[in-house]
């Protein structure tokens, strides 16, 4: 009877913390477009501060222009519903939709201008502040890209700089707005996961002192902790990316990376690298257009010079592993390919001194470099000097 009653207590617990949390439902869809059918959709909390860790909370697909996310809040918060398989004609708009997880029944409609977000009162609040102004930012910017291609045109395609620069000062106006309604926005939820999740959307030197100050003293210490360490690690990590450069420069011999083949084999690049010949590294990834428009370059120095002692290695800076293998598969680079499948976060980039792709690097025989991210002529010319 004791442990009955000691189960009954506990069921009659679980309820009671279960009616504690907030039961939502979101009801989206894509008015007029059918295109996003049965593309897999979902819901996940992005942390406030290190927005790259992730939690899922719901997915779905979606179903003739609908999707449907439910779950439970213990307090309003924000979430992102996420399309993972993106495409290039869809709306700009439509692939990452912050929304605020609150009782009751969420509607999200999109279409090109945006999305509007209703039926609970934290989410009519944000979209009448921020969501109207974001459409109304899109329908403007549309209408200066508009005018600015007609002077383009009507100036046989080329526009002066300076007429080019007035149209870029146009649209960068129509922000100055919506940062003002943020920060605001944020204010008012500054007891509550939605204002910080706003307030540090933006990096805090970009605020003027007063709403700094109002912020900080209600925003919980240890989250501005959070903050903190954050900053200070993107600063030794930019330190370490500096004196890699220096470290990297000309004359220096190539440093060790550990990673994985196509095959799902581990390598490491002192194994693809063969002693007495000419290496040319190049990093690259599969989301990186100008390096996928260098591949029909690079496949025509492996044609001309392999077999008079060029190599070519691949290091792909890709994080998605599918993303990866289908690019090597459509691109078919008859040259060893590997990679660390961390992104920015590996250690070739940091290693390398590399903040932006492609980039190559010319090794000679003794692995030291010669050549530093140049291309074309500039690149064939070195090649052939180390060749002869």
């Amino acid at each position: 009877m004791k442990r009955l009653q000691l189960l009954l207590l506990g069921l009659m617990g679980f309820c009671f913390a279960q009616a504690q949390k907030a039961t939502f439902r979101i009801e989206g869809s894509f008015i007029g477009n059918n295109s996003y059918d049965n593309r897999p959709i979902r819901l996940v909390e992005h942390d406030a501060i290190y927005f790259d860790q992730i939690t899922v909370l719901d997915s779905t697909v979606v179903r003739n222009g609908h999707f449907v996310f439910e779950g439970t809040a213990d307090v309003p918060k924000i979430a992102l519903v996420e399309i993972l398989d993106t495409k290039p004609t869809d709306w700009i708009t439509s692939t990452n939709q912050d929304v605020i997880l609150e009782s009751g029944t969420i509607v999200m409609k999109y279409d090109s201008l945006g999305v509007v977000i209703t039926g609970t009162p934290l989410n009519n609040r944000y979209n009448e502040l921020l969501l109207t102004e974001n459409r109304s930012i899109r329908q403007k910017t549309n209408e200066i890209l508009v005018k600015r291609q007609q002077r383009t045109d009507a100036e046989n395609g080329v526009l002066s700089s300076k007429e080019n620069d007035e149209f870029n000062k146009q649209i960068a106006s129509l922000y100055v707005n919506y940062k003002k309604k943020q920060e605001s926005f944020a204010k008012e939820n500054v007891q509550n996961p939605v204002g910080v999740y706003f307030f540090f959307k933006y990096p805090v030197t970009m605020y003027e002192k007063d709403y700094l100050e109002y912020m900080k003293a209600r925003i919980d210490p240890a989250i501005w902790k959070k903050n903190e360490e954050k900053i200070s690690q993107r600063e030794q990590a930019e330190q370490r990316v500096l004196q890699s450069k220096k470290e990297m420069e000309v004359g220096h011999r190539y440093r060790e990376i550990i990673g994985r083949d196509p095959a799902g084999n581990a390598v490491k690049l002192s194994e693809l690298i063969k002693p007495g010949h000419t290496t040319l590294l190049i990093f690259w990834a599969s989301w990186c257009a100008p390096c996928i428009q260098e591949i029909p370059f690079l496949k025509g120095l492996y044609k001309d010079y392999h077999t008079k002692g060029l190599d070519l290695i691949s290091i792909s800076l890709d994080s998605s592993e599918k993303a990866w293998l289908g690019a090597l598969d459509k691109q078919a680079m008859e040259w060893p390919q590997m990679s660390e499948l961390k992104g920015w976060k590996g250690s070739a980039p940091k290693d390398y001194g590399i903040n932006s792709i492609p980039f190559v690097l010319l090794l000679d025989q003794n692995g030291c470099i010669v050549i530093r991210n140049l291309y074309d002529k500039l690149l064939v010319n070195a090649i052939e000097e180390l060749l002869k």
